[in-house]
């Protein structure tokens, strides 16, 4: 519940019909009915920190990129969360991880 909550002010109800929405959501998970219908979005703007002296010197492209996430609001046995239908990223190494992560990863500018 509390990254429904942290999410409140990225929510936006995207779509009429709540069906459409809960026809993203893959079995076993279900539409969470306290959010029935939402569609949360998350614009992230990635930078890596290096760690160590190799990667203190790698191009700003190895270490930054950005992200966008759309998520529906859900629940797997009763506990609430949110799965990521899509995902864009301007990187490719990036999008390798959401194909990883399961999320329906794209490539686009941002």
């Amino acid at each position: 519940m509390q990254v429904l909550d942290r999410l409140e002010r990225r929510r936006a109800q995207l779509v009429d019909d709540p069906a459409a929405v809960d026809a993203l959501i893959p079995w076993p998970l279900e539409p969470y009915p306290a959010r029935h219908g939402e569609v949360f979005w998350a614009y992230i703007d990635h930078l890596m920190a290096p760690s160590d002296p190799v990667t203190n010197g790698w191009h700003p492209d190895r270490v930054r990129m950005n992200e966008v996430l759309l998520g529906v609001a859900c629940q797997y046995r009763g506990k609430p969360g949110i799965y990521y239908a899509f995902a864009w990223t301007d990187r490719d190494w990036s999008l390798l991880t959401e194909w990883m992560f399961g999320w329906c990863g794209k490539i686009g500018k941002l």
